[in-house]
């Protein structure tokens, strides 16, 4: 049995930072290079088959990772207790992924419309089977990031040289996705194992669902809504548009949806000790909640402006001219990584430690409801555009919504000075790209320019009017360099 001793919430905080990078780096050499080499329409069947197959694993995964996270944590000192716990809730996951198999076959079957994606469809379903087996909630629980990092990256690394070698032409979709397959759950396979360290997951029919089945449940509801306004707009878009345009679309997406987990990784992997603090009533959870608050600011104003200052680069450069009509659906995308790096601090920091699914479930329901009615009213004439608008409009009324109810329990403002400060820096920045505007070169030459040059000016404004955040992250990554 594992130590319980934790790593620092620093330490963690790194690892996942690390991971997120790469989740962003690695998903970027592969897609620029496939992007190229696919072309727009492949990127379009990939990303509507990915989206089906979606729906089925929200089914099979039924909100558990999110439930054993947070009651697992609260446990973990206890190995009797959680060894218990744990099997339980990974028998109910395997029940509930045979039951989503069951009715993607049956939808496969019955539903002509897919038949030309039914292949691409089961291919990349069998990433629910690994993710079930892989119980990545138990490494979470015991926050084993580094090992996560470790495995996540030598996987990636693998599947870029597979890519190199065997995807040439367009032609190539289907081992494209083996090999997308293999990076995302190749490790998963492995993890089965990896947890035994820490406890042996057993199936058992005692599942003690009167402890386990309403919260999951309301957590599944919850996850059900959130995946019905992030992942709706592209299910919907094929309707009225073109593979093309949906391929067009999910890029955009995609570096959307990079971008903002990278930029809310401090809260991941402090939700443990959330939950473990809100069940040991710690004192120190207000100011964990406020320290990572002012951070999350730093952060996520930057690279929100940021990508509207370099996003045509990006595109192009990632996946070519084919694909900077998707620019302006990037630049709407864009506020939306500010307003969910809040919403998932309000959630996963307070919310859910505190038990308070049902609000998230209300939350979510109305924003769900008004992002499928928008999608329908919007998309036929204003086609991408509208579809990357709906989905801000979504993420607006979740961070209202949980921000309101986030403060009856926990009460933790963002400083003046702090909001001063990072506007101050993000000004400069936006000069320094206006003025990189003018140099006459390729868009790598102009991309790299803009990420290096503002990133220097905008860190350096911070440093030079003593932001304390800023200082305390720079000291913290400079005695971890040292270490």
């Amino acid at each position: 049995m594992a130590s319980n001793k934790m790593r620092s919430l620093k330490v963690n905080a790194l690892l996942n930072a690390v991971t997120q990078l790469c989740k962003i780096l690695f998903p970027v050499i592969t897609f620029s290079y496939s992007a190229h080499i696919l072309g727009a329409s492949n990127i379009g069947i990939l990303n509507f088959s990915a989206s089906i197959v979606g729906y089925f694993s929200m089914l099979a995964m039924l909100g558990i990772g999110t439930y054993a996270v947070r009651e697992g944590a609260s446990c973990r000192n206890d190995a009797d207790s959680l060894s218990r716990f744990a099997s339980e809730v990974f028998s109910i996951n395997v029940l509930s992924m045979v039951i989503s198999y069951i009715l993607m076959i049956i939808l496969m079957i019955s539903w002509d419309f897919l038949a030309d994606y039914n292949i691409y469809i089961f291919i990349q379903s069998l990433a629910i089977i690994m993710a079930t087996l892989g119980a990545n909630w138990v490494n979470v629980i015991y926050e084993d990031f580094l090992y996560l990092t470790i495995r996540y990256i030598s996987f990636q690394v693998l599947s870029i040289v597979l890519l190199l070698l065997f995807v040439k032409s367009r032609e190539d979709l289907l081992v494209y996705i083996l090999i997308k397959l293999f990076a995302s759950s190749g490790g998963e396979f492995l993890n089965f194992y990896y947890i035994r360290r820490y406890l042996k997951l057993k199936l058992t029919v005692h599942l003690n669902l009167k402890k386990h089945l309403k919260p999951i449940l309301i957590l599944f509801a919850n996850e059900v809504a959130v995946f019905i306004y992030v992942n709706s707009d592209i299910t919907i878009l094929k309707m009225f548009a073109s593979d093309k345009d949906v391929g067009i679309y999910a890029t955009a997406s995609n570096l959307y949806n990079v971008t903002k987990r990278m930029v809310y990784s401090f809260i991941v992997v402090a939700m443990p000790r959330f939950s473990f603090m809100a069940a040991n009533n710690t004192e120190k959870m207000e100011d964990l909640y406020m320290r990572i608050k002012n951070m999350e600011l730093i952060v996520a104003l930057p690279v929100t402006v940021g990508i509207i200052l370099a996003g045509k680069e990006i595109l192009s450069v990632l996946a070519g001219e084919e694909f900077t009509s998707g620019y302006m659906a990037l630049c709407i995308l864009s506020p939306a990584v500010l307003l969910v790096a809040y919403s998932n601090l309000c959630v996963l920091g307070v919310l859910l430690p505190y038990k308070q699914e049902k609000i998230l479930l209300f939350v979510t329901c109305i924003a769900s409801c008004v992002n499928i009615a928008l999608n329908f009213l919007l998309i036929p004439q204003y086609g991408i555009e509208a579809a990357a608008f709906t989905t801000v409009i979504a993420e607006l009324i979740v961070l209202i919504v949980c921000n309101y109810k986030a403060e009856k329990f926990i009460h933790a403002s963002i400083k003046r000075r702090n909001v001063i400060t990072v506007i101050g820096g993000t000004i400069g920045m936006i000069i320094s790209c206006l003025l990189i505007n003018n140099i006459q070169c390729n868009d790598l030459i102009m991309l790299i320019l803009k990420i290096v040059i503002s990133g220097i000016v905008y860190w350096g404004i911070l440093s030079a009017i003593k932001n304390e955040y800023a200082i305390l992250i720079s000291k913290s990554i400079i005695e971890k360099m040292h270490r």
